[in-house]
Order: structure tokens, then sequence, then C-alpha cells
């Protein structure tokens, strides 16, 4: 994707200055669900997973939201919402388990983020950044087709970033699905990331 970020320069020994640049970066989105992936030693994660969740009000808000910080309904008004708008966006980032709640002065419901948007998209790992990519010609393994259209994963990467999608291409992730039998003849399935063997839960 092709986005906008904002970076801080320093202009002085004790100056400094907010700048927008334009920056190129891959960023991965599992195709069966929607999630932001990021990878690392432990194998793949989502650590957005209620993202997908949000309506474009919703989005915008969370994008605002420092890390542990509090706000109320009055705190996003600001942004130009009436306070009943803001406190359904508020409701519905919580229910979404995007933010958490508490209780703040005279028992005003205050929110704050679970974790703090990644305004800038260079700070997500992307799989082809530490695994090498490559075609597989012939395989026994099955293969699942994504069951999210392009045009969504188009739509939902360029409301997050205000990005555009240069170009997008379909990896797949190899994981093990082990049916077990134990000792006691009970059966169980397990499944394991093909790259860091790590036990997944089913």
């Amino acid at each position: 994707i092709e986005a906008s970020v904002s970076e801080v320069e320093k202009t002085g020994w004790r100056s400094s200055r907010t700048v927008q640049k334009h920056v190129t970066v891959r960023i991965n989105i599992d195709a069966l669900n929607g999630d932001i992936v990021t990878v690392d030693e432990f194998g793949v994660s989502s650590p957005y997973p209620f993202l997908k969740l949000l309506n474009e009000d919703e989005v915008r808000v969370f994008k605002s939201l420092k890390e542990k910080s509090w706000y109320s309904a009055q705190s996003v008004v600001g942004l130009g919402f009436s306070e009943g708008k803001a406190r359904k966006i508020l409701s519905g980032l919580a229910t979404a388990g995007a933010v958490e709640s508490g209780r703040g002065h005279r028992g005003v419901t205050i929110y704050r983020p679970k974790v703090p948007f990644p305004n800038d998209p260079r700070l997500l790992t992307s799989i082809s950044d530490v695994l090498k990519i490559q075609e597989i010609s012939k395989t026994d393994a099955i293969f699942v087709s994504p069951k999210i259209e392009a045009g969504d994963i188009i739509k939902r990467t360029e409301l997050y970033w205000s990005a555009k999608v240069k170009n997008m291409s379909v990896l797949y992730y190899p994981y093990y699905l082990c049916n077990l039998v134990t000792e006691d003849e009970s059966q169980r399935t397990d499944m394991i990331d093909g790259i860091s063997g790590r036990l997944i839960e089913l």
C-alpha cells in the first residue's frame, strides 16, 4: 500500500516538527476473516481482531485515541460528533473489544484503547519481511481458498490508513492438522504452525 504517515523530525537541539510522508509498505490481511496479520518468531498473529467489526465512524474515533489515556463521550464531541453519537460510537468500540470501560469523575463512563491503532503501517511486520516467499509447483497440501473479496480488503485498508492499494497477491501459510488418538482411545485434533512449530488453539 501507499500511505501517508506522520513523522517527527528534529530541526534543532530542542526543536522539532511533524511532517507528512508518503511511504510504500507491505501488509498482510487474513483472507479468511479480514484480520490484519503480523509475524514474529512465534508465527503469525492478529493483534487487531476487532478492526473488521468497526464502522467508519468507529474507526475514525479509535484512530484518535492515545494509548493508556481515558476518554469520555465529551472528549469525542471535539471530533465533530454530537454527545449522543459519541456515546454510541464508544459503546460500539467497547462491544467490538477495541476499548475497555471504567468509571470517571461523578460516575461518568470513560474508555481507553486496549491496544493503540497502528497509525504507521510500517510498524506491522509483513510475512515477506521475515520469511522467504516461494512458489510451490506440486504439493499434497490442501489449499484453503480466500473467503474475503479483494474489493472488501481494499476498502478496509483504505479506510484504516487513507491509503492506496498498489497491488495484491495471495500467500498461503502452512499449518499441519493432526488427528490424534490418545492412550485411552479418545480422539482430538491439533493444529501446528508449519513455520514455528507452535501448537495453535482451536
